[in-house]
């Protein structure tokens, strides 16, 4: 593939990553204008939860699907590819009906060993999305490795609008009910989000015919084993989502640590609910420069491993290159922009 080819790509996903990004920004200080800091506090840890079980079901599942199908398709095993994600699918809906069980079964468990017992409503009402993000993960999984990136980016966007507003309208529906409802209200956008995603998403696969086109493609009825096709996917998967795991485990050793500590010393829960959620207010510009390094990621990515699995080398060396030139691009002035004007930033958000 050319530059250009994953400039396009690369494009598409960044304006969606940003736009998604933006409508974060915008989203938590109405969301905080609606249920207070407190509230917000209460959401932030309800998600610090919730971003680690997405991790460890989806967020490691997605680019070890993407894989396993850019491998098997620039083998010539198309129908193969198709089947991938069709098995993946299945298990990752059995893994994310167990851990969303889990969510409501033992939500105030989880609430508690987080020194947060307020947050158990908001876990509860998050459970469904482990379920549709994991189903989201193998089919976004697939057309990323088949290089359908402009389904990827507008299925981001429809998730993040639809989960900003609803979530705003039932935080403000369900806030005169007690502060934790409100807090369980703020989570209700992501579950409708995903739900409406993960439709969509569905409708492209069969408005564009995927197994048809993998049939067509493949080359001979050539075929590999679904045993082979299983193992390849764990082979894959379960480092990646160890890594996944790792990364965004962060949020929940904080909620841990920093609430325990604030409790500790003596805060009052409400005290203790309003000083986490200023912890967690400003974390999303930083994350903005990362979207973008994210979106040139999920471009490149099926092409580094096509050209890997041909072995063409001088390929994968160029499309090596071109991601690292653009990573530096984005990333270093990133770096020093936010580090000279950080306390601009700082009082233009507040």
């Amino acid at each position: 593939m050319e530059e250009k080819s994953v400039g396009r790509s690369f494009l598409i996903l960044s304006l969606a990553g940003v736009l998604v990004k933006i409508l974060s920004a915008v989203y938590i200080p109405l969301l905080t204008l609606i249920i207070g800091p407190a509230g917000y506090g209460i959401y932030s840890s309800s998600y610090s939860a919730f971003v680690f079980i997405l991790a460890v079901t989806s967020m490691g599942a997605q680019p070890a699907i993407t894989k396993v199908v850019a491998e098997l398709k620039a083998l010539g095993y198309h129908k193969d590819a198709y089947n991938a994600m069709k098995i993946a699918r299945n298990y990752l809906a059995i893994f994310g009906f167990a851990f969303m069980v889990i969510f409501i079964a033992f939500g105030d468990g989880i609430a508690n060993g987080m020194n947060s017992p307020s947050s158990a409503l908001s876990l509860k009402f998050l459970a469904p999305t482990i379920l549709l993000s994991a189903m989201l993960a193998a089919y976004r999984g697939y057309m990323q490795g088949v290089d359908s990136m402009k389904e990827i980016a507008v299925s981001q966007v429809i998730e993040q609008v639809f989960n900003v507003a609803f979530s705003l309208i039932f935080a403000f529906l369900l806030k005169n009910i007690s502060l934790e409802w409100g807090s369980a209200g703020g989570t209700v956008g992501t579950t409708i989000g995903a739900l409406i995603a993960i439709v969509y998403v569905i409708y492209i696969f069969n408005k564009n015919d995927y197994y048809t086109e993998a049939i067509r493609s493949n080359e001979e009825g050539k075929r590999i084993s679904k045993k082979r096709i299983v193992n390849k996917i764990i082979q894959y998967g379960l480092p990646i989502t160890m890594v996944a795991a790792v990364q965004n485990s962060a949020g929940l050793v904080d909620a841990i640590i920093v609430k325990g500590r604030l409790l500790a010393a003596g805060f009052e829960q409400i005290r203790v609910d309003e000083l986490f959620g200023t912890l967690n207010y400003f974390n999303t510009l930083i994350y903005v420069p990362l979207t973008i390094v994210t979106a040139l990621c999920t471009a490149i990515f099926p092409r580094i491993i096509a050209s890997y699995v041909q072995k063409n080398r001088k390929e994968l060396k160029n499309q090596i290159s071109y991601s690292y030139r653009l990573t530096y691009l984005i990333t270093i002035p990133a770096a020093i922009g936010l580090s000279v004007l950080s306390k601009e930033i700082f009082l233009f958000l507040l």
